[in-house]
Formats: structure tokens, sequence, C-alpha cells
């Protein structure tokens, strides 16, 4: 009896990663050979669902912690209502100039979010940018009120205020609360992130992806946890949906992982990095490869920015 419960304990991990794999193959099957519909979307999540499932119950349970702390929470919070006037006081007129870039996205925010059965995982005709990001952006502004800049800029603004908690959360992984706040006041009071944060725009939406993809990541390699590689995998894929240079985040990634080789080679074995490119890989390549085949889809075009 107990090793018939043995049994069944080896096989449902692995039925459930194959399922997921086999989803995410009829997935992408379907949408390169029908195009975007929601049984697409769902089978696209459900692959993603299923493999991140496996991945937990391989993860030793000594390795599944809370992310965070109690202490934490306090300091994320304190720094929320540092950070949020400098991102949201006066958003509506300061700058008091308005770019000409911002009038053209404000334009595809609405055209993005009013758009009947959109393909989500498709490139836009705003010069092919990827579509997901306008979409996420629309809704986001359509719940705050209106397609207006005072509702727009406010949106972006405050996308640029959620990157405080990713970014003191990365930099708590190596260091004490004092100095990992210290670091977030450093990046968030950075002139450039402060003035485009207060624009019509979507950048921020990709920074506060970014920032959160390596928090995990590099949270995923201290605590020796699957779950959290694949994750942070499938957190990077999510930055093919938003701007074409965020395809270079994967090779950083990949950049990164070899320098660990380099500078730890007594201390981390080849075997170790190769199996953490492998699972954030995967979830990476899972995530954005709808995307993928989107844009190799594309008809040859000179003003292709994509």
């Amino acid at each position: 009896m107990s090793s018939q419960g043995g049994w069944q304990k080896m096989f449902l991990p692995v039925f459930i990663f194959l399922a997921g794999l086999a989803s995410s193959a009829c997935a992408l099957s379907f949408y390169y050979a029908s195009g975007f519909s929601y049984a697409v979307l769902s089978l696209w999540a459900m692959s993603l669902l299923f493999v991140s499932i496996f991945f937990y119950w391989i993860t030793p349970s000594t390795h599944r912690e809370r992310i965070w702390r109690k202490m934490d929470l306090l300091v994320i919070a304190g720094l929320l209502v540092i950070v949020a006037p400098l991102y949201l006081y006066h958003v509506y007129d300061i700058p008091h100039q308005v770019n000409t870039d911002e009038i053209h996205i404000g334009d595809y925010f609405e055209k993005a979010a009013t758009l009947p059965d959109p393909d989500l995982f498709s490139l836009s005709d705003y010069f092919y940018f990827p579509f997901l990001v306008f979409y996420i952006m629309g809704k986001v502004t359509m719940l705050l009120g209106n397609f207006d800049f005072p509702t727009m800029r406010l949106t972006h603004a405050l996308f640029g205020v959620l990157i405080t908690v990713p970014a003191y959360m990365m930099f708590r992984v190596y260091w004490s609360p004092l100095y990992a706040a210290g670091a977030t006041m450093l990046l968030m009071s950075n002139h450039a992130l402060l003035a485009i944060s207060r624009m019509v725009n979507r950048n921020n939406v990709l920074a506060l992806n970014t920032v959160a993809a390596f928090w995990i990541l590099v949270l995923g390699i201290r605590r020796k946890s699957p779950f959290l590689l694949f994750v942070g995998g499938i957190i990077l894929g999510l930055s093919f949906y938003q701007y074409p240079l965020a395809r270079l985040i994967f090779p950083v990634w990949c950049v990164f992982l070899a320098a660990l080789v380099v500078v730890y080679q007594h201390a981390i074995r080849l075997r170790q990095i190769l199996m953490i490119g492998v699972i954030s890989g995967l979830g990476f390549l899972m995530t954005a490869g709808p995307n993928i085949i989107a844009m190799s889809q594309l008809p040859e075009d000179p003003n292709n920015y994509g």
C-alpha cells in the first residue's frame, strides 16, 4: 500500500508537468495556425499554472519560506509614503509642456482598451510595438477615470510608484532593511525615472516587470528554489509583451549566470548554473512563445521599429 502511494506521489507531479508542456504546445500550435482566441489564452495560462505547480511540488519544504517579513512590509509602507508624493504631486501639470509622443501613446491607450476581441499576444499597428502593454495601460486608465491627460499621466505615475516594492525586495535579498531602503530611495529618486513617470507613457510597466523578475530570480538562486526560478522566468517572458528592447533582458540574465560561473567557480558548480538557466529559460520561452510567433509573422516593413 505504501509503495503504491509512493508511486502515485512520484507519478502525479510528472503527469502535471507533462500536461503543462502539452498545453503549451497546443496553445502555440493553435495560435500559429489560427490566431488568438480565448481558448488559446486559456491553454497558455493553464500550461504556466501546471508547470508552476510541478516546480512548487519538487521544491523542498525548507525552501518555501515567505518571501517577505513583517519588518519588510513596514519599511515598504514607509517608502511608499515618501515616494508617492514625488511621483503623484501635480502630475497633471508638471511637466507643463506636452510631449508629442504623449498624444500618440495616449490615443493608442484608448484604442487598445476599446478594441473588440483584441489579440493580446500580437504586435500593435503603432510601429509594431507589443499590443498587451497598451491594453493594460488603457484598461487601468478606464478604471481610474477617462482617457484624458491627467488620468493617463496618473496611470503611468502609479506604475512608477509600484516599482518601489520589488526594488526594495530585490535589494533586501542581500542587504539589511536600512541599506535596502537607502538603495531603493536612490533608485526611485533617479531624475530620468522620475521625469518619464510623470508623462503619458508605458515604460514603467517594463521597469516594474524587470525589477520584479530579477528579484524573484535572485531570490530563487539564494533559496535554491526551482519554483521561484520558473516564476522569475515567467516574469522575464512577460517583458516581451511590453517593449522591443525588452528582448535583451533574457540575454542579460544569461550573461549574469555566466558571470556567476566565473566569479564563484569554486562555490557554484557549472551544473547548478545550467539547471538555473534551464528552469528559468523554460518559464521564459513558455511565456514569450506566442509573441515570438506573432513577430515571426510580421510582413517586411521598413517602418518596423519592433
